[in-house]
């Protein structure tokens, strides 16, 4: 089990990450690894050799890559093997940023292959016109796009739908074409990425082979368990809270000075208690004239609420609930997110609606602590008698896509 995290350590927004089964799973996840050091012996590298901070990159730091040629009799080649990650059949896409430079060979391959079935594909842009699309897809590849992103760069993205339980590996090869290879020419290269999906998403660098939290739960100053929820690591992997003193208090600072935000969860609720509270963020001394984040249950009817309020002025509490009664007893998936006026609620990949927050909404909860399981024994809100498997924040609000594959990523688990 590991709660992960902390006010220094942010991951596309996430900032918080609770599982049972102690699973740290970004969204998007860029499946390569040292992706910002290309010349790391995790790239292997054929007949050319890679210059780091060679011009500067498309995010424009001085971080991209030169690749030179150093043997133009054969094959050129930067390579990654084997991907990490679950490989599960797709959509997948693979993508880079690249810049002629000096280069005169006139074809770009962004290929990926199946060490187990000796097959692959290796698709082709042509370097010398703006890195357009040539040739066939080749095998599984179904997509191909190129965007011009500024100052001679493209981005080349590639989709391809792979078997599953393979090893794969990927690789980008310089060929001849119109062109010939020659040795000290150099092609400038940036951020690949291999992630789930059709379609390639906001370049996010790796810069070791994973990526570690530190694990703050039982470390009194960060995190500590109250009264001894109980871990089930069995079918599900979750951590049982009684209903009656259970709580897991997480680190200071969880999202500071912020109006925008993230909840999500995994849970699971027995028994149904009013303002029964499974995940929260605000003061230890809750009640309705202090900022905080939270979501809850309601009773007769049964609903899940995901709720705030504001940060001065008195109170002012807003919340969006489920629009139908919930069963107990089972897993739900269950997001809310405050952002940009709004707050909106998605109950196991359906979205529920949003509340427009007033003008002179704050509600400031920097600082203040994470609280999941557990309602403080203040009197306002309740314990809850459930099973939370995942529970994360991000400091941002995620999109709809990412909701939806966060759900699909862990449903089977739970068996929704």
């Amino acid at each position: 089990m590991g709660i992960s995290g902390g006010p220094n350590i942010v991951d596309n927004g996430l900032v918080l990450s609770l599982d049972a089964a102690d699973v740290y799973t970004p969204i998007n996840r860029n499946l390569l690894t040292y992706t910002n050091d290309l010349s790391n012996g995790a790239w292997a590298k054929i007949r050319c050799q890679i210059t780091s901070s060679a011009t500067i990159a498309p995010d424009g730091t001085n971080t991209a890559f030169a690749l030179t040629i150093t043997d133009q009799t054969g094959l050129v080649r930067l390579s990654q093997s084997p991907i990490s990650g679950s490989i599960s059949g797709g959509p997948y896409t693979f993508s880079i940023y690249a810049k002629q430079n000096t280069i005169s060979a006139s074809l770009f391959d962004t290929g990926i292959y199946n060490t187990s079935t000796t097959s692959g594909s290796e698709p082709s842009y042509n370097i010398l016109n703006n890195f357009a699309v040539t040739g066939s897809n080749g095998a599984y590849v179904s997509n191909r796009s190129v965007t011009s992103v500024g100052n001679g760069w493209y981005r080349l993205a590639t989709t391809a739908t792979i078997s599953n339980n393979s090893v794969w590996y990927l690789f980008f090869d310089i060929e001849d074409g119109t062109g010939a290879k020659t040795n000290g020419q150099s092609l400038y290269l940036w951020g690949p990425q291999f992630e789930y999906g059709s379609i390639a998403t906001e370049y996010q660098p790796v810069v070791t082979t994973t990526r570690t939290w530190p694990n703050v739960i039982d470390q009194s100053s960060v995190g500590t368990l109250s009264n001894n929820p109980t871990v089930d690591l069995t079918t599900n992997k979750n951590i049982v809270f009684d209903g009656v003193d259970d709580i897991i208090i997480g680190y200071n600072n969880v999202l500071p000075n912020t109006n925008t935000c993230t909840l999500e969860m995994f849970v699971n609720v027995s028994t149904i208690s009013t303002y029964g509270q499974l995940f929260y963020i605000g003061q230890s001394s809750f009640n309705h004239n202090i900022p905080y984040v939270c979501f809850c249950t309601l009773i007769s009817p049964n609903r899940f609420c995901f709720s705030t309020n504001k940060s001065s002025g008195g109170s002012r509490l807003v919340h969006l609930v489920s629009d139908s009664n919930f069963t107990t007893g089972v897993w739900h998936h269950c997001v809310g997110t405050m952002g940009d006026g709004l707050l909106k609620l998605y109950i196991d990949n359906v979205y529920i609606g949003s509340y427009t927050l007033p003008v002179d909404y704050v509600a400031d909860i920097g600082g203040q602590s994470a609280y999941i399981g557990g309602g403080l024994s203040t009197g306002f809100v309740t314990d809850v008698s459930c099973k939370v498997g995942v529970a994360r924040a991000y400091n941002r609000v995620l999109t709809s896509s990412e909701i939806e594959q966060n759900y699909y990523a862990l449903k089977s688990r739970f068996n929704i």
